[in-house]
């Protein structure tokens, strides 16, 4: 299961985000982080990969930054930056006892608004290609003039 994830994540990744990120720049972030959760975390059996939640933010984040004539890496690695120093604090101030306030409800509802985008963005993927290319009907067979 967790390859297939994978695949679709790297078949997406560079089409959402211009070829900004793509396999090569997945698989060396990947590796680093990986490199240091096993080193500092101690738990080397959770995945570390690149999830769907992590695709649509990228698309999103892009889309945004094209669109307000910013530049996409430079934001992208100022939040991962952000990004640690929170996480940091987070630990810093043992923030992993309101977990257990989380419930099932929760991660369900990200899951189902997740499953949602992936089938919005396939049904209008879809809608695009028949709109380009589309069926034509097939010649009538045995037609006679009337």
């Amino acid at each position: 299961m967790n390859d297939s994830l994978g695949s679709i994540h790297f078949m997406f990744q560079a089409q959402k985000t211009n070829g900004f990120i793509g396999v090569i720049e997945t698989f060396v972030a990947a590796t680093g982080s990986g490199l240091l959760f096993a080193l500092f975390a101690g738990q080397p059996i959770l995945p570390i990969a690149p999830t769907a939640p992590l695709l649509l933010f990228d698309e999103i984040l892009y889309r945004f930054l094209d669109e307000h004539g910013f530049e996409f890496l430079p934001a992208r690695a100022w939040i991962g930056l952000w990004v640690f120093i929170i996480s940091i604090v987070y630990v810093a101030l043992e923030g992993s006892v309101i977990v257990k306030n989380f419930t099932r409800f929760t991660q369900e509802t990200f899951a189902a608004l997740i499953s949602v985008v992936f089938v919005v963005e396939s049904c209008t993927a879809l809608f695009n290609v028949y709109k380009k290319h589309p069926l034509s009907s097939p010649p009538l067979l045995n037609q006679t003039d009337k």
